[in-house]
């Protein structure tokens, strides 16, 4: 008969030593992440990002052929939309539905199912062409839309902690996403923003999606450690959200030629987890090119967004996360004439916008009113946090009050211009600061950028609490309302930001934090080498330890190759 006290005296203490180990090392992570990244941005205002599919995107095998094998003609006058619909329909999970060379006429939303690809033979020879302006319509779409119910959290909702205890497990399991939210705090401030938070609801501003890894009884392990401490005061509850996984647009061009109508995105990924879009040239957007929406862990990259049917607020969007998402990558894009390029709207954390450039933003189609220098770089209020914005090109940077606040977002080693080209040619002469931080926004860091051009004149460092829109020059903005106030009322946005090591063009020099010795920049915050996408060019490319401290991001020079660019059709 086998020896039963010393099995259990093996099995529990093992189960001490993966408690012991499990334990040891949620209390390491901030001293790993210390000696990874130095202590120039402190634990307690950042994150570990690690964005994007996990993995790496996955090339699926062509299996269906949308002419050969659906009937789609490609011909630009055929209406196309059923047929690709079919092709999507009739794929299995991990595969893709191709569509060759040819120009696809499409008059309804084409939705693309859990694990399946639609891909084209490149941008330049897959087009399609979208003539429906039915309200609230994207031209391709993919998600899903099943929620659970909230679930209160008892304890572990601290900063990098991988578990927590909930009230009540039994309807999740392993695998399953969820929403952890509380009620907003003192730091949080909707304006109004009535829809900014879960599910429209503006009292849960604060979110952070994770996927569980493990259940034990009500102990649920998370596969990322949470990015705030919640409170208990403030009611801590999660959410599952029944995601898709593994969708994904590819190797085409996608075009709005409808005129009228309130079409939401050219392309809208909404609760879906390791989705993507990439290699895709996308224009004449409505609203957004690409909208993500109570969304985990997707990418967008190595595509080209430009151009836009109308430039009032809430159109030409870039790439627009918007409100519930976690750990998103946009990287490698090049975003042109649009209103805002890369757009944070919303509770979402921990996402990443890397190496994208972007030029020529607008706010209205009007040349007589052109003349502002709008924000490409945008955090919109309603509490976007603990994101990332690491070596884009952009002309401004704004964190703005217009749908209320943000903390704790990380600008590091971009390049900002401070500079538009109007319709006319000329350059935009008001509004020209290089860093714009509304009111409500705290914690934030602007860490190794480079902030202007040789070639500007600057008549002052940073405001007073006071500007001139018209011919203020600054490098630095703090505390205002909105884009048109004069004079500031909010000290704490100055009081909590962290500017370190930043290169502008009014002191022609570095400027550095008196309180912190360390001056050795990271090469980046979510990248351990040189990505791929970079080639020959040098990495990393801006920063006022280079020298050069700029260079030309490789999205950048994709853009310059190619060379006149058309107007949409809607302003010819």
């Amino acid at each position: 008969m086998p020896d039963c006290r010393f099995n259990k005296i093996k099995v529990f203490g093992s189960v001490r030593l993966l408690v012991y180990l499990f334990v040891l090392t949620s209390a390491l992570i901030p001293f790993w992440d210390s000696l990874l990244y130095g202590e120039l941005i402190s634990q307690n205002r950042r994150i570990n990002w690690s964005p994007g599919v996990v993995g790496g995107i996955p090339t699926y095998p062509a299996t269906r052929n949308a002419i050969a094998d659906d009937g789609a003609v490609g011909n630009g006058v055929a209406d196309d939309t059923a047929k690709i619909q079919l092709c999507l329909n009739s794929v299995s999970v991990n595969e893709a539905c191709y569509l060759p060379a040819g120009t696809y006429k499409t008059t309804a939303e084409i939705h693309i199912p859990e694990g399946v690809v639609l891909r084209g033979a490149g941008p330049t020879k897959t087009k399609i062409i979208n003539y429906n302006s039915a309200s609230g319509s994207d031209i391709i779409s993919m998600g899903g839309s099943v929620e659970g119910a909230a679930i209160n959290i008892l304890s572990g909702y601290t900063k990098d902690s991988t578990q927590i205890i909930v009230e009540n497990a039994s309807s999740l399991v392993e695998g399953d996403f969820i929403v952890v939210y509380q009620d907003n705090n003192s730091i949080v401030d909707t304006f109004d923003c009535g829809w900014c938070g879960l599910n429209n609801d503006e009292n849960h501003a604060m979110m952070q999606i994770v996927k569980i890894t493990n259940k034990s009884g009500n102990t649920l392990t998370l596969n990322r450690p949470l990015y705030y401490t919640f409170e208990a005061s403030q009611d801590p509850e999660v959410l599952e959200f029944e995601m898709i996984k593994g969708s994904g647009v590819e190797n085409l061009y996608v075009e709005l030629n409808a005129s009228a109508g309130d079409v939401r995105a050219n392309i809208e990924i909404n609760q879906c987890a390791n989705c993507w879009v990439r290699s895709v040239e996308s224009y004449n957007a409505n609203r957004s090119h690409v909208l993500l929406t109570e969304s985990y862990g997707c990418e967008v990259r190595d595509s080209y967004f430009h151009h836009g049917q109308q430039y009032n607020g809430d159109h030409a969007y870039g790439a627009f996360i918007f409100v519930t998402n976690s750990d998103h990558l946009i990287e490698n894009n090049i975003f042109y004439h649009l209103r805002h390029s890369m757009i944070l709207e919303g509770g979402g954390s921990g996402n990443v916008y890397g190496y994208n450039y972007s030029n020529r933003m607008f706010g209205d189609v009007d040349p007589n009113n052109t003349n502002w220098l709008m924000a490409d770089i945008v955090t919109h209020g309603a509490h976007p946090y603990m994101n990332l914005f690491e070596g884009n090109v952009a002309q401004h940077l704004g964190a703005d009050y217009t749908h209320g606040s943000g903390s704790h977002n990380t600008f590091f080693r971009n390049q900002i211009t401070r500079e538009n080209l109007n319709y006319d040619n000329t350059l935009a002469d008001q509004h020209l600061f290089a860093v714009d931080i509304s009111k409500f926004n705290y914690y934030l860091n602007v860490v190794g950028n480079v902030l202007g051009k040789s070639s500007q004149t600057f008549n002052a460092y940073e405001d007073s609490g006071t500007r001139i829109n018209d011919s203020d020059r600054h490098v630095y903005s703090f505390g205002y309302s909105n884009d048109g106030d004069t004079t500031s009322d909010d000290a704490v946005s100055k009081n909590t930001v962290l500017r370190h090591g930043n290169y502008d063009y009014y002191n022609k020099n570095v400027v550095w934090d008196a309180g912190i010795a360390d001056h050795s920049l990271p090469a980046s915050y979510y990248l351990s080498s040189k990505p791929s996408f970079f080639g020959i060019t040098p990495w990393p490319l801006f920063g006022p330890d280079l020298n050069p401290i700029v260079g030309t991001l490789p999205a950048e020079q994709r853009l310059k190759d190619i060379g006149n660019i058309p107007m949409p059709p809607t302003m010819k």
